[in-house]
């Protein structure tokens, strides 16, 4: 139905219609609107909660099977499950305000996407140290002199060794991300 709002005129739901005619009526005074009002407001919010502690419930249920799913792989010797997409440690639940947060990917898209994300990330870090070494095995294929060769040589090991970090940081943060802790240091 269409109810007019100042000049406008807009499209509701029917029930939509009822709910703002019962407030207004209820701010006029009328005693029966504002109980009215007062039990849909009560029952609307009861209805919130419940579904709150329906959403609490069925994470903190999920944490608890996903580290107990952890704990058996990591005793078997095996890596945790391929099927987890969030990771129990994403879910920090604080049980003095009855509230709950979920951090990282929630959604095998959401994880997906991330690793494309760190992907291409590190293959950014990675493309100019590639062409770096490639010009300088150009080099040392062009060059006769031996301390030229040796210092060339160098400086591509430095670089190899650039190429390991951007994929150890592309593992490291991916990691942090997917499960909200830091890597140990590498030995």
């Amino acid at each position: 139905m269409k109810i007019a709002e100042g000049e406008r005129v807009i499209p509701v739901s029917v029930a939509k219609a009822v709910i703002r005619r019962i407030a207004l009526e209820a701010m006029k005074g009328k005693y029966r609107q504002q109980k009215l009002w007062t039990d849909l407001q009560t029952r609307a919010q009861e209805k919130r909660e419940r579904g709150w502690d329906e959403l609490m419930g069925t994470w903190i249920a999920y944490k608890i099977k996903m580290e107990e799913k952890i704990a058996h792989n990591a005793r078997l010797g095996l890596p945790p499950p391929e099927d987890m997409v969030v990771h129990p440690d994403q879910i920090v639940v604080d049980p003095y305000t009855d509230t709950f947060e979920l951090r990282g990917p929630l959604t095998r898209q959401e994880k997906r996407e991330l690793e494309e994300t760190i992907a291409q990330l590190v293959h950014n870090l990675k493309e100019p140290v590639l062409e770096r070494i490639a010009k300088m095995q150009a080099a040392l294929a062009d060059t006769a002199d031996r301390k030229l060769r040796a210092e060339i040589k160098a400086a591509i090991k430095d670089d190899e060794r650039l190429l390991d970090l951007a994929e150890e940081i592309g593992r490291r943060r991916l990691h942090y991300f997917t499960t909200g802790h830091e890597l140990p240091p590498p030995e």
